[in-house]
């Protein structure tokens, strides 16, 4: 349930690339640190399951926080990674 509702808040669209399709809800706050937020749908956002892989890529798995989304985001909309994806 947490994750449609994530993808129909963001119309099934990536928030990152405006694309459509294989998409992936994800956690702003990281699922093991922050148990309350777990099902919060503040505390998702939808990607592209390739945007999602190159974020876990460079932030790892677990403790990630809404900061890092923030910086990455930043990252993506400078035009860093545009060689990449």
């Amino acid at each position: 349930n947490w994750q449609k509702s994530v993808y129909n808040r963001d119309k099934y669209t990536c928030m990152l690339s405006g694309k459509k399709g294989r998409l992936v809800a994800h956690h702003l706050n990281g699922w093991d640190n922050f148990t309350e937020e777990r099902f919060d749908i503040n505390n998702g956002i939808t990607l592209s399951k390739q945007i999602h892989k190159l974020f876990h890529h460079l932030y790892k798995y677990g403790n990630n926080t809404k900061d890092q989304f923030l910086e990455f985001k930043s990252r993506w909309e400078s035009g860093e990674f545009k060689n990449i994806i």
